[in-house]
């Protein structure tokens, strides 16, 4: 009995070792396998790896190159025509609010200073077009400049070029309508100039903004060229225009008596107000 016992223990025994020894053979086997499998898998991720990069490098869309400092200066000319217009409305804005014109004398001039206008505004549009600039541009896909720096610089100013803009547009909306209104009869011509004037303080608000912007885009190399006549210029045939001066001039213009220059001191005294708000942002350190 005992020796039957101890043959069928010695029996599990070597059972339980055959299966482990063919256990280990097998993952032998296949490491064995797996080693000679490995340079082919590095392989084959490797051309993945490769493939889908390439896929990648071909989909990213392709930055667009814009020659920012080009544009600005031959938008410069436009946008300068267009405040030459700019101030001829305010000096009739404030003719029709001191009865120095009629009506209609009115809003004849008016119509012909705003097709004009239109006109200019047709050109900055298309000048935008040839240089692939729109308001919906996707900055993340520009490029203005090769320097990282100068570029973000760039990009800073293009985004505050389009939202002085777009205050622009809303002011001229505004203006619009209450040029509307007024025809119309909705309402009183006091209440008309009232409001117009509102707008045109809120419009020099909006210059001082573009002056600082400007005085920015300067520095990027945009040339801003103040076409005023200095102490010692002359003329192609050699005659001095004005001699220079050893004194500060009055800031106060020369007033003629018997002439109503109610507009014009007007004129001239938001213009003072406008260019000293802009040397008090510009004396600000950034």
């Amino acid at each position: 009995m005992k020796n039957n016992m101890k043959e069928v223990f010695t029996s599990k025994v070597c059972n339980k070792n055959i299966v482990k020894s063919k256990v280990l053979a097998h993952k032998r086997k296949e490491q064995k396998y797996m080693k000679k499998l490995i340079p082919y898998l590095s392989g084959a991720l490797a051309v993945l790896l490769l493939f889908f990069g390439f896929m990648s490098f071909m989909n990213k869309p392709k930055m667009l190159e814009v020659d920012y400092v080009k544009y600005l200066n031959e938008n410069k000319k436009l946008v300068q025509e267009r405040n030459d217009l700019k101030e001829e409305l305010k000096l009739l804005y404030e003719s029709f609010a001191n009865d120095e014109i009629t009506q209609d004398e009115y809003f004849i001039k008016l119509e012909e200073l705003k097709t004009k206008t239109n006109v200019v505004d047709k050109k900055i549009d298309s000048l935008k077009k040839d240089y692939q600039i729109t308001d919906s541009l996707n900055l993340d896909e520009v490029q203005f400049s090769t320097d990282k720096k100068e570029n973000e610089k760039m990009k800073d100013l293009y985004k505050k070029e389009i939202e002085l803009e777009r205050k622009e547009e809303e002011l001229e909306r505004k203006e619009d309508e209450l040029d509307r209104k007024y025809r119309k009869g909705e309402i009183s011509r006091s209440e008309y100039v009232k409001q117009i004037r509102e707008l045109e303080q809120l419009e020099d608000e909006l210059d001082i903004e573009e002056d600082v912007l400007e005085r920015e885009e300067e520095k990027i190399g945009v040339d801003i060229e103040d076409e005023v006549i200095t102490n010692n210029q002359s003329t192609a045939d050699g005659k001095v225009l004005e001699p220079a001066r050893s004194y500060i001039p009055s800031p106060q213009g020369v007033v003629l008596q018997g002439e109503d220059m109610t507009a014009a001191q007007m004129a001239m005294s938001r213009a003072d107000i406008a260019e000293k708000q802009a040397m008090e942002i510009l004396s600000m350190k950034w």
